[in-house]
């Protein structure tokens, strides 16, 4: 039809003025070419197919064509732009899809095994005197002083003699026959009088695998017992395989005294401002660290002051490249000791009979390929700030660790200042059985560490009373001393020459553990929805005076606001969620943990109506 529309124009436009023959005659031409491109031109049906073919899509819709199997990929517009291409007479660059880029996850780098540890070497250390002879001590005008004070109380006592040691003097007497030697603990302070002894007179009666009574005055000049030589002796003596052999300092009579944490296996450190309590801790790091590898030894350390252990950050020994200071973290640290407790007794059980503990784990287990699994020490430096903030959850976290993770490395250190009996309740003391008491105020708190009197008569700076798991009654020492120019020292020492590994999954876990979960919309006080973050003027009201108040209570909120029961607890637990006030302690007041400072620099001044 096409072609004989094509001679029609031709004929009407192009051959009006010729002869009809040679009309005719072209004609005739006309109707052969056209036979012959008919006969040469495929079916419109082919012609259709062919394109969509080409385009990409729509080919298994044309009946007289085979089937042609269905992709289940969808078209594309690359498909279709190239059937255009191939129309048009040229043909286009086929475009390559775009494969999206995948994050790689980040591989769980392997612990390191048997890597070799520069330890640091003893000349960080200060070398001090340790000549006694120096104090220039009358010894026996005291001993005949505390013969003639026990006469006038009709005690006929016999000294013995003396032992002089770095910081206090012992001097033996002999009870007669007939008379209790508890009758000489009432003359200590006729004792003080007499010698003149500004820090007190302490009697021991009777001194341990004696029968001898020993009054312990104060010497006149006392003599810094230095680390570096605890640690030159104590080197000396073999200690068995998987002990945290640390120093302590000397007793009385000027021997040197190093335990071992895991047969402590958890330790309690008590003693008022100013007595050495942060000293003692130092030493016992120090001594630990410079003897024992991260690979054998990682620490854990909560310092809620922010300055205690500020020193020691970024060092390898550390589990976490952080020092916690927060106390909810703190709390999630203990958490986490406890799952790994866990775990570790799975792989124990997993090993068979072969393996009961962590020490034969290392020594039956652990090769050039499996690596060693190190005890693991937490050290808390004020445990009172925390058991403020979550008293509760902090006691429940402590006594599930100290019940049972002796067995598999994991060691409580926990230091206070305050030892009352609402900061170390009846359930730590029982789980905590190694004690380190040093000067407390009264004896009240000293009966509260170590069951006894005692521990308020002590000189302060380093004096202590030690009794380990192992030990019938505490023994008087005189604690070691360490500056702080030589812990930078040696911790200096230690990240130049080690490089540090740090456990991922441990941060992640406090840090999961630790995140404000907040829902995306909630409900507020005046009945309305608020998007995440967004609090109602109400709830902003009663958190100002709940801040001014420094406690919140549900009834407080109730007699202040004249609002219900309901509407009061819930405020409450939002102000819970969002950690502005503490934990519920039953019928005690919630504590408000968020300052008027930090109130006005988040939410503004809020004038109270």
């Amino acid at each position: 039809h096409s072609v004989a529309v094509v001679i029609d124009s031709y004929k009407e436009e192009e051959n009006i003025d010729k002869p009809i023959s040679e009309i005719e005659q072209e004609e005739e031409k006309a109707e052969e070419l056209s036979e012959e491109i008919i006969e040469e031109t495929p079916p419109v049906s082919n012609i259709l197919s062919e394109t969509r073919r080409g385009m990409g899509f729509g080919a298994n819709l044309i009946k007289e064509e085979p089937k042609i199997e269905e992709s289940k990929e969808e078209p594309k517009a690359s498909d279709f732009s190239l059937g255009l291409s191939r129309r048009r007479g040229f043909e286009a660059k086929e475009e390559k899809p775009v494969e999206p880029v995948l994050e790689e996850k980040k591989e769980k780098e392997i612990p390191p095994i048997n890597r070799k540890y520069y330890r640091p070497p003893l000349d960080l250390l200060e070398n001090y005197s340790v000549n006694y002879d120096e104090a220039g001590e009358n010894h026996q005008e005291k001993m005949d002083i505390i013969k003639q004070t026990l006469e006038e109380f009709r005690i006929n006592a016999e000294p013995q003699g003396y032992v002089q040691g770095p910081a206090i003097t012992r001097y033996e007497i002999k009870m007669p026959a007939g008379i209790t030697v508890k009758r000489v603990l009432n003359y200590d302070d006729d004792l003080k009088m007499r010698l003149a002894s500004r820090d007190g007179v302490r009697i021991e009666a009777p001194i341990p695998g004696k029968n001898l009574v020993g009054i312990e005055v104060a010497n006149t000049k006392r003599v810094t017992v230095g680390l570096r030589e605890l640690i030159e002796k104590s080197s000396e003596k073999p200690t068995k395989p998987g002990s945290l052999t640390f120093a302590i300092g000397k007793d009385i009579v000027g021997n040197v005294i190093t335990d071992n944490l895991a047969k402590g296996p958890h330790y309690l450190v008590a003693g008022a401002t100013g007595s050495g309590k942060s000293v003692c801790l130092n030493v016992m790091i120090i001594s630990l660290i410079m003897r024992y590898s991260p690979e054998e030894l990682r620490l854990v350390l909560v310092d809620p002051k922010s300055v205690g252990f500020r020193i020691y950050e970024h060092i390898p020994h550390l589990l976490m490249d952080e020092i916690i200071t927060d106390p909810k973290r703190a709390l999630a640290a203990l958490a986490w000791a406890q799952v790994e407790m866990e775990k570790r007794y799975k792989m124990f059980a997993e090993c068979g009979e072969l393996v009961s503990d962590i020490d034969m784990y290392n020594e039956k287990i652990a090769s050039d390929t499996v690596p060693k699994m190190p005890r693991i020490v937490v050290i808390i430096d004020e445990l009172a700030d925390l058991m403020e903030t979550c008293k509760k959850e902090m006691e429940g976290r402590i006594r599930a660790l100290a019940q049972k993770s002796r067995a598999c490395g994991i060691h409580l250190v926990l230091a206070t200042q305050r030892p009352s009996v609402d900061i170390i309740t009846g359930t730590i003391k029982a789980n905590l059985p190694s004690r380190i008491a040093l000067k407390v105020m009264g004896f009240a708190d000293s009966n509260t560490i170590i069951n006894q009197g005692g521990a308020e008569k002590l000189l302060g700076n380093g004096d202590m009373l030690y009794r380990n798991s192992g030990m019938p009654e505490c023994e008087r020492y005189q604690g070691a001393w360490i500056s702080d120019r030589e812990i930078t020292g040696v911790v200096n020492y230690i990240k130049e020459k080690n490089k540090a590994y740090f456990d991922d999954e441990f941060s992640e876990y406090i840090d999961k553990a630790t995140q404000v979960q907040q829902p995306e919309k909630n409900q507020g006080d005046d009945g309305e929805e608020h998007e995440e973050g967004e609090v109602s003027e109400f709830f902003l009201r009663a958190l100002w005076h709940a801040v001014n108040s420094g406690t919140v209570s549900i009834s407080m909120l109730q007699r202040r606001f004249q609002i219900g029961y309901a509407r009061a607890g819930r405020l409450v637990d939002e102000m819970e969620q969002m950690g502005f006030v503490s934990a519920n302690e039953g019928a005690k007041a919630r504590r408000v943990l968020l300052t008027r400072e930090e109130f006005e620099e988040r939410f503004g001044s809020v004038p109270e109506n």
